[in-house]
C-alpha cells in the first residue's frame, strides 16, 4: 500500500474528512494561514506560559512562588486538573482546543477563557460534576470553540473572538448588567468608539438600555453622519438576531455576574456559529465567506500532530493555572499582556472600576432584551425566553427566516452606505481590512449629491417602516383568521353532538 493510501486510511480511521471531501477553494486559504502561524514547538510553550527560568528574580522570590504552589495544591481547580489525561476520548477535544489556542491566539485556554478575560464557562447541568466542566469545559464546548477559532473571520486575533463571545453571552443573560466592558476599544471604528464612550460614561451597575439598544443607537448615529461602520460592529449587531434571552440565569451565572464575570454556555458558541454561517457569501468584507464547519474540516485535513500531546496536557494545564494565580497575586509584574477583552490605558481604567464594583441588584424578570431602535422606554418582555430582534422588524420564526431577514437588512444597510467592494486577498489567507472605520462618502461631494443621498436614505427608511407595518398587519390578520376557524370548528363540533343526541332519542327501542 502506497503512502497516499496509508494517509487515506489514517484519515478514515480518525473520523476526519479527506482532502477530496473539502471545498478546494479552502485548501490554499488554510495552507496560507497555517504557514503564517506555524505550529508551536515544545520550547516555545514556555514563552507562552511565561514561567521559564527568569520567573524568579528580585521582584518575585522563591518564597512567593512557593506560596503560589501551596495555593494551587489546595485549590479545587487542582482537583479538576488531575483528571486531565485520564478521561480517554474526552481529553481529545480539550487537546484540540489547546492546539488551536496556542497556535492561532498564542494564549492557553485556562487564561483565554477565564476571568482574566471576564469569561467563565458554565455547563448546562447543575450537577455536582458541573465543577469539572466549568474548569475543563464540556466535550461539545471544546469542539465548538476549536471549530470557531480557526475561522479566518477573527484574523487570528484573540481579541476579536473574545469580544464576540462576551457580547453574545452578555445579550443572552439580559444585556443590561454593566460589566464595565468595552467591546474592541483598539479597533478604529466610529460605531464602536461611540458605543464605548457611552458605556464608559455609565457608572451604575445597570445600563439604562440593553447593550444591543445602545449599539444600535450608535450605529444609526454613525450612518446618519455618513460614516462607515467597521465589519466587526456589523457582525456583532447581526449576532443579536440569533441570541435568545435566557428566562432566568442559573445561580452559578448570577454569582459570576455579581463579580462582573460574564458566564458563557455552549449555546453562545452556537449563536456565533449561526451568525458566521448566515454571513457566508453575503458580505464581501469578510474576505472568506465560508461556513464554520467547512473551514474547520479544511484545517483538520491539513493539520498534523502538534503540542500538547496527551501526556503533556495535564502538565501544561497546571502550569497555565499557576501562572493565572501569579497574575492575580502580582499583576504589576506578571500581567505583562493586556487581557483580550481590553486594551491600553482604557483597559486599565475599566479594570480598576470593575474591581471597585459592588454586587448588582438581583436579576429579575424585568431584564429586557428587546431591541428597539427608538429611544422609547424598553417594553416589558414576556415571561418566556424570546428572540432578540429590533422592534421595527418582523420577528423571525425559524433559522432560515432569520438568515434571510438578516441578509436583507444588511443589504439595506449596504445600500445606505454606498460602500465599494474592498480588495480581497483570498490566497494569502489575510482578510481585507475590516477595522478601517473610514467614511467612503466623497469628501468633496456637491450639495446636490448630498441632498440626493439623504433623500434616498430617508426613502429607504420609509420603505422599511411600511414593510414592517404591512408584516404586522398580515400577522394580525392571520391570527384573526386562525381564531375564526377555531370558533367555526367548535360550533360544528357542538352541532354534531346535538345531532347525535337527537338520533339517539329517535332510535326505536326494542
Amino acid at each position: 500500500m502506497n503512502s497516499a493510501n496509508d494517509q487515506a486510511q489514517t484519515v478514515k480511521r480518525s473520523g476526519r474528512r479527506s482532502a477530496a471531501d473539502i471545498d478546494e477553494n479552502l485548501i490554499p486559504i488554510a495552507e496560507a494561514i497555517l504557514r503564517s502561524h506555524h505550529s508551536v514547538p515544545l520550547h516555545e510553550m514556555t514563552d507562552i506560559l511565561r514561567d521559564g527560568d527568569s520567573l524568579i528574580n528580585e521582584d518575585w522570590k522563591q518564597d512567593d512562588d512557593d506560596a503560589i504552589e501551596a495555593r494551587w495544591q489546595a485549590s479545587r481547580r487542582k482537583k479538576s486538573s488531575d483528571h486531565v489525561g485520564t478521561r480517554d476520548k474526552n481529553d481529545g477535544p480539550l487537546r484540540d482546543l489547546w492546539r488551536v489556542c496556542v497556535r492561532f491566539f498564542k494564549q492557553m485556554p485556562p487564561v483565554l477563557l477565564s476571568p482574566f478575560n471576564r469569561l467563565q464557562f458554565v455547563p448546562n447541568t447543575e450537577k455536582a460534576s458541573a465543577v469539572l466542566s466549568c474548569h475543563l469545559f464540556s466535550k461539545d464546548a471544546c469542539n465548538a470553540m476549536a471549530d470557531l477559532i480557526v475561522h479566518p473571520l477573527w484574523q487570528q486575533d484573540r481579541r476579536n473572538f473574545v469580544a464576540a463571545l462576551i457580547y453574545t453571552a452578555n445579550l443572552r443573560v439580559g444585556g443590561t448588567t454593566n460589566f464595565h466592558w468595552l467591546p474592541l476599544p483598539h479597533v478604529d471604528c466610529p460605531v464602536l468608539q461611540l458605543l464605548n464612550a457611552t458605556l464608559q460614561s455609565i457608572e451604575d451597575d445597570e445600563l439604562p438600555k440593553t447593550l444591543y439598544q445602545l449599539h444600535i443607537e450608535a450605529d444609526e448615529a454613525v450612518i446618519d453622519d455618513r460614516q462607515e461602520p467597521c465589519f466587526f460592529s456589523d457582525f456583532m449587531i447581526s449576532m443579536g438576531h440569533y441570541v435568545g434571552v435566557q428566562k432566568s440565569p442559573s445561580n452559578r451565572e448570577l454569582e459570576l455576574m455579581r463579580r462582573k464575570i460574564i458566564p458563557f454556555r455552549i449555546t453562545d458558541l452556537e449563536y456565533i456559529k449561526k451568525a458566521i454561517d448566515g454571513f457566508a457569501n453575503t458580505d464581501e468584507r469578510i474576505g472568506v465567506g465560508y461556513h464554520v464547519k467547512a473551514v474547520s474540516d479544511a484545517f483538520k485535513v491539513l493539520k498534523r500532530d502538534e503540542v500538547p500531546t496527551r501526556e503533556q496536557l495535564r502538565e501544561f494545564d497546571a502550569r497555565a493555572c499557576k501562572q493565572m494565580l501569579r497574575m492575580a497575586a502580582r499583576p504589576d509584574i506578571h500581567d505583562s499582556e493586556q487581557p483580550a477583552s481590553q486594551s491600553g490605558q482604557l483597559a486599565q481604567n475599566t479594570e480598576r472600576v470593575a474591581r471597585r464594583s459592588r454586587s448588582p441588584p438581583p436579576v429579575t424578570e424585568s431584564r429586557s432584551g428587546t431591541r428597539s431602535r427608538s429611544p422609547a422606554p424598553r417594553p416589558s418582555r414576556p415571561p418566556q425566553a424570546h428572540r432578540l430582534s429590533p422592534a421595527t422588524r418582523s420577528l423571525p420564526t425559524s433559522s432560515a427566516q432569520a438568515t434571510t431577514f438578516r441578509s436583507s437588512e444588511l443589504s439595506r444597510r449596504g445600500r445606505q452606505r454606498q460602500r465599494s467592494p474592498p480588495s480581497q486577498q483570498l490566497v494569502s489567507g489575510r482578510l481585507a481590512s475590516t477595522q478601517d472605520g473610514q467614511s467612503n462618502a466623497p469628501s468633496q461631494a456637491g450639495a446636490q449629491d448630498r441632498l440626493k443621498l439623504q433623500a434616498s436614505v430617508q426613502s429607504q427608511k420609509a420603505d422599511i417602516r411600511n414593510l414592517s407595518k404591512r408584516v404586522t398587519e398580515i400577522q394580525v390578520e392571520a391570527d384573526r383568521k386562525i381564531e375564526g376557524q377555531g370558533g367555526l370548528i367548535k360550533t360544528l363540533q357542538e352541532e354534531i353532538q346535538a345531532l347525535k343526541r337527537q338520533v339517539a332519542q329517535n332510535v326505536p327501542r326494542p
